[in-house]
């Protein structure tokens, strides 16, 4: 039996079963959330490489599976990144145990960990670039619903998914043609430039920044968290990946100095844009972009510990966007999450506003919520060397926090006449509220609970970077 093989198929499976049982949609959260637990639990302990004993039958863990000239390799350091996917997948389709998800998201985001696990898995590595491709087309599908269908953000992000690729396989035919001859300096460098170029387009650099924000005005609040923890992640780590493996690339200052350049263009541009908005799906599209620039500069700083704080951010962002999606989607449920819809609305439904304000909120890295421990790691880090990038990171979360102002006070002014109709809040809405809003309290005074889950992740490039 081959572990890849076996971490790809399972999550298939279990979507075409969720595809059966459209008409119970907490049904499908059910097996959703069981599947990417029993999987998790495989990727921390299943042996490699080795017999085991599978119903009655000795069976051997094949560490390798091969398909079309292509190896998928399962290697011992791939486990914390496997589990991070499927962990930070399991709140996200928690969200519909009240029943409220409706179309094809949970089918569609277990077919997407498949593709996103493959991006660890292939050989070479660059090939990691068309599954990503894949997975842009396939949020086609995940961002869709009976009431949103999503077309401009969901196209954004194939476009910009389908303009970086070419020049990350550009990069590796480049890399092949490299040798050991007088010319292999030069097919480096231009590999380098390539990677650099495609690089920044699929980590979202300004202009190619759009389909966050576009996606959460028009796609359930759901699908748009789901597909901003996972997907920018995924290129990231795709991009640890290619640092950890290739030596040159990790000498290319280049690649380092493009990093914090569009780590601050997403501040600064980003941070300014956040503050005018009125819609909260395109609120939290800005203010994830902030923290995605928070993210990259970390990177960009090319030390152990900034890389351990890149990483702990991602880890981080994943409860606050889940509790932002369980209180927005019922907030938003029946209609679009602009300031006048909300009008009024927490009066009747203050759970999830609750809810929709903590997970809003730990975003724009306010005190005692899960996104401020981390960003204050950052912060210190630049002022010991870039203060002016510090400040317009203070500044960008300040724009984040005061566009969340507006909307709070919108939310708790009189509703309109006639009131808007809203649904009584369910004891799983409730229940799912008040977890969120605790979680994110409870990680914003103890972050060691994650932390350490993070340095896991990125230890060994940690290590060749020192």
């Amino acid at each position: 039996m081959s572990v890849p093989l076996l971490f790809m198929a399972a999550p298939v499976a279990a979507a075409a079963l969720c595809a059966l049982l459209y008409r119970w949609s907490w049904l499908q959260s059910v097996l959703a959330c069981l599947t990417v637990l029993l999987l998790a639990l495989l990727a921390l302990q299943i042996p490699l490489d080795e017999l085991a004993v599978v119903g009655g039958s000795d069976v051997r863990l094949s560490a390798t599976f091969n398909i079309f000239g292509r190896a998928f390799v399962f290697a011992v350091e791939d486990r914390p990144v496997l589990i991070f996917y499927f962990m930070a997948a399991l709140p996200f389709f928690m969200c519909g145990l009240d029943g409220r998800l409706t179309g094809s998201f949970v089918p569609a985001a277990l077919l997407l960990l498949p593709l996103l696990a493959a991006t660890i898995f292939v050989q070479p590595l660059l090939f990691a670039a068309l599954f990503l491709e894949l997975s842009a087309a396939l949020a086609v599908l995940l961002l869709a619903d009976g009431a949103h269908r999503a077309a401009r953000g969901a196209l954004r992000l194939l476009v910009t998914v389908t303009l970086g690729v070419p020049f990350i396989l550009l990069a590796g035919w480049q890399l092949e043609l490299a040798g050991s001859g007088p010319e292999s300096t030069q097919f480096l460098t231009q590999a380098g430039w390539a990677l650099c170029a495609g690089f920044a387009i699929l980590l979202a650099a300004v202009p190619f920044h759009g389909w966050m924000p576009a996606v959460g005005q028009e796609a359930p609040a759901v699908a748009a968290a789901f597909l901003w923890a996972l997907f920018p992640a995924a290129v990231l780590l795709f991009l640890l990946d290619a640092l950890a493996q290739f030596d040159w690339l990790r000498n290319t200052e280049l690649l380092f100095a493009m990093l914090r350049i569009a780590g601050t263009g997403l501040i600064v541009v980003c941070g300014a844009l956040a503050f005018a908005q009125r819609n909260w799906g395109r609120l939290a599209g800005y203010a994830v972009l902030v923290e995605w620039g928070a993210i990259l500069l970390a990177v960009g700083m090319r030390t152990p510990a900034a890389l351990v704080a890149a990483a702990a951010l991602l880890v981080m962002r994943v409860p606050a966007l889940a509790v932002w999606a369980v209180g927005v989607g019922a907030l938003a449920r029946a209609g679009d999450a602009d300031l006048e819809s909300l009008r009024g609305r927490a009066h009747a439904q203050p759970l999830a506003t609750l809810a929709a304000l903590a997970g809003g909120l730990s975003l724009a890295g306010l005190p005692l919520t899960a996104g401020f421990a981390v960003r204050w790691t950052v912060l210190r880090m630049l002022v010991a060397d870039e203060f002016w990038l510090a400040a317009a990171l203070v500044l960008a979360g300040l724009g984040v926090l005061v566009a969340h102002v507006r909307l709070l006070r919108a939310l708790f002014e009189p509703a309109p006449q006639p009131p808007p109709e809203t649904e009584p809040e369910s004891a799983v809405l409730a229940g799912l509220a008040l977890l969120g809003a605790g979680a994110v309290l409870a990680l914003g005074l103890n972050p060691q609970w994650l932390v350490p889950a993070a340095t896991r992740m990125v230890e060994a490039l940690a290590g060749k970077l020192g």
